[in-house]
């Protein structure tokens, strides 16, 4: 059984730092794109629990009555979450059309979490009251957050118009946005084990015009 190599002496994956925010960019297997799920050769292929991402629906939001939430339940919408002081105030009036693991380095050293987990909305469902801050932390990339307490709050990035994604730490109902999805498994850190039979991915789950 074919596994992935992890360098224990620093902690990451295989994968080799991409330089820049690691989103947009990122070590792929011979023949696979950004946005291709990561099935390692000699595994069968398990069958993921209902609101999982599949190979063919890895960007599409679930049909038929929604998302599955908190123990199979539909969210409850409007979703509601500020940073930890309350300056910056988010609203989300639909359901997020994915919410993925990012095991990426940058995400980490942003956060100080070992794994993160982003809500992605279209920005036209969500709105945020407050002046958070934003920085661009790379060419394509601009993070959000509070300029006062420090919250890491929202990532964007100019080649996927229209969409935001927001940490789902800072919500109240954070228990309804369950993850299908991992994204960087490559960069993970090794002694973080992936048993949940989501769809994993090598880098992005978000296929880049061009």
């Amino acid at each position: 059984m074919r596994r992935l190599r992890f360098d224990h002496r620093d902690g990451e994956g295989r994968a080799d730092p991409a330089g820049d925010d690691q989103d947009p960019a990122g070590p792929l297997r011979a023949g696979a794109r950004p946005g291709d799920a990561f099935r390692p050769r000699g595994r069968r292929r398990r069958r993921h629990r209902p609101g999982a991402a599949g190979l063919g629906g890895a960007h599409r939001a679930p049909s038929g009555a929604g998302r599955a939430g908190f123990r199979g339940e539909p969210v409850k919408l409007p979703l509601h979450g500020r940073c930890f002081c309350g300056a910056v105030l988010v609203e989300a009036k639909a359901e997020p059309f994915q919410v993925s693991w990012c095991h990426c380095r940058d995400c980490r050293r942003q956060t100080g979490a070992p794994a993160v987990v982003w809500a992605g909305f279209r920005s036209e469902d969500v709105h945020v009251a407050g002046a958070p801050r934003r920085r661009r932390s790379s060419e394509h990339i601009v993070r959000g957050f509070c300029p006062d307490c420090g919250t890491p709050f929202s990532y964007e990035d100019d080649r996927l118009a229209g969409e935001i994604y927001i940490h789902t730490g800072v919500f109240d109902e954070a228990d309804q946005l369950v993850p299908d999805r991992h994204a960087y498994v490559t960069s993970k850190l090794f002694w973080l084990h992936l048993e949940d039979g989501l769809a994993k991915f090598e880098t992005t789950t978000r296929r880049r015009p061009g």
